[in-house]
């Protein structure tokens, strides 16, 4: 696991922070390769005045988590 979000995620994130309504999938904070990546969202829409709602989970057939889906507010 890396400890943090990668170097180009906020570039790549930023253009989409001013669509309101605007989905994003992220794998669950347990199940994924770089950590961090919701945290840096959630302080970069706040930024923006934004708020970040979660708006579905999705699981593995075993019932844990794998994916979320945010919706920008």
């Amino acid at each position: 696991r890396i400890g943090e979000p990668d170097a180009g995620f906020v570039g790549r994130i930023e253009p989409f922070l001013d669509d309101p309504g605007r989905l994003v999938v992220l794998h669950t904070d347990q199940d994924t390769v770089f950590q961090g990546r919701r945290a840096a969202l959630e302080a970069l829409a706040g930024q923006r005045g934004r708020i970040v709602e979660e708006v579905a989970t999705f699981n593995e057939r075993n019932g844990s988590p794998v994916f979320v889906v945010l919706r920008l507010r």
